[in-house]
């Protein structure tokens, strides 16, 4: 009855106090946006309001109660870790101010100066965790929707040289853009700066496009075919490679504020690009060479080369980034990596021409496209055991999933299509016609 009635009070106070703390607004509701932790006698609720995003500063409402000890001597600043999906925010760009130095009911604010751009129309989620009051870490999550074209996906089509825009709730083409004769099998979309970038597969350029209209913005020449293309998860940075020259592939990074080369790294056949979740890595699929080449972000420099199975076509991590897949074209498998020794856990077989991979939101399942056999397998994480197998009538390419884990795209590379599944019950929801040759699909 005790813990009902601090809620209470707690709660009452953030509806009252927070309207003065936080911009005036009729649509922003505390309640929707409180978040609360206990244990060991102590009680935790912060508030945010997610119309900060934008400002250089953000700021957090925080209500503690206890009634057995002091919490006024808990040096909060060193206490407390800022996280987005972007990247976790600097100490030092963190700041604690007591507002109300009560033994019981002490409240105070945390100021996080956004120096790092970590705060943005691509935040998706904000975790505040306060260490160690009395031996328990209390973490708060706040999940964020998207604001820029969340509801669209996109599609290289090599052959036809285009990209079709998709609208996700309809699951059909609204849109194409016409990029060049023949396309990039890879492409990114930039939220930071609403900017769609693909590139062409003959003539060595990349191509910038602004979201959503679709009106190039600018041609870069980059004296290379281009084929795997992935952006940074801070969406600072795009990555490309150049794969038809075999082992003499590069990749190049572009700095996406100033759409310029700014870095090349030599990776010996690069082919697709995926990012670790907090984008320290970037993993570069090296087909020829039955290898993944580690670049660390940080320096711009490999880090590591990693023997996996024959011929890999992507390579994806796990959510926590312990562990690292590889689909093996040639060999029809998959590899497991430990990403913490860098060594091969195990490698095994799925099916013919094991093509796509990704990783389901919840960290439960990994979906591979089986481009000879027209097969989708479907494993489960824990044991990486088949739970399912799924067929399509042409050849399964590329597979991505939707940001909430709703529903799984897979590109059909012979009929020219995108086959729409449920990513809950393993059930084909619809199947729709894209342009010529489809690879890789980016949700946003």
């Amino acid at each position: 009855m005790k813990k009902i009635k601090v809620s209470m009070l707690i709660l009452l106070a953030l509806i009252v106090v927070s309207s003065s703390i936080v911009m005036a607004d009729e649509e922003f509701d505390p309640r929707e946006w409180s978040r609360s932790s206990s244990g060991e006698g102590v009680w935790i609720d912060t508030v945010f309001n997610p119309k900060q995003l934008n400002n250089d500063t953000v700021e957090f409402q925080v209500y503690l109660t206890t009634h057995s000890g002091d919490l006024l001597g808990l040096d909060f600043d060193k206490i407390i870790d800022v996280r987005t999906n972007l990247g976790e925010i600097s100490s030092k760009n963190i700041k604690w101010e007591w507002e109300r130095r009560s033994s019981h009911h002490p409240a105070g604010k945390i100021k996080v100066s956004d120096q790092q751009d970590l705060f943005n129309n691509s935040t998706k989620f904000i975790e505040i965790t306060f260490k160690g009051i009395r031996d328990v870490d209390h973490t708060l999550k706040w999940k964020l929707e998207s604001k820029n074209n969340e509801d669209y996906a996109y599609i290289a089509n090599a052959s036809s040289g285009t990209v079709s825009i998709v609208d996700t709730k309809k699951h059909q083409v609204i849109n194409t853009i016409k990029v060049a004769s023949q396309s990039s099998h890879g492409l990114a979309v930039d939220t930071l700066h609403n900017q769609l970038y693909v590139g062409d597969y003959k003539d060595g350029n990349l191509y910038v496009f602004s979201l959503p209209e679709g009106k190039l913005l600018k041609k870069i020449y980059v004296d290379s075919p281009v084929h795997g293309i992935d952006i940074s998860p801070d969406n600072k940075f795009v990555y490309l490679a150049g794969g038809s020259k075999g082992s003499s592939g590069d990749v190049l990074v572009i700095d996406t504020e100033y759409n310029q080369v700014i870095k090349k790294i030599v990776t010996n056949g690069a082919g697709h690009i995926n990012f670790s979740p907090d984008g320290k890595y970037a993993y570069v699929s090296n087909v020829d060479r039955d290898e993944v080449t580690v670049i660390n972000t940080i320096t711009q420099k490999v880090e590591n080369k990693v023997k996996v199975g024959d011929g890999p076509n992507e390579a994806i991590p796990s959510l926590d980034n312990k562990y690292l897949y590889t689909a093996n074209f040639n060999g029809g498998t998959m590899t497991v990596v430990e990403t913490g020794t860098w060594e091969t856990k195990l490698t095994k077989k799925i099916d013919e021409g094991t093509h796509g991979i990704i990783v389901s939101p919840d960290n439960k399942y990994i979906w591979l496209t089986n481009r000879g056999s027209n097969t989708i397998t479907i494993l489960d994480m824990s044991d990486y055991k088949v739970i399912k197998e799924l067929r399509i009538n042409g050849h399964a390419n590329h597979i991505s999933i939707n940001p909430t884990g709703e529903f799984i795209y897979i590109s059909d590379v012979r009929d020219n299509q995108v086959v729409v599944f449920d990513a809950k019950k393993f059930t084909k929801i619809k199947e729709f016609s894209v342009g010529n040759e489809p690879h890789e699909i980016v949700f946003n």
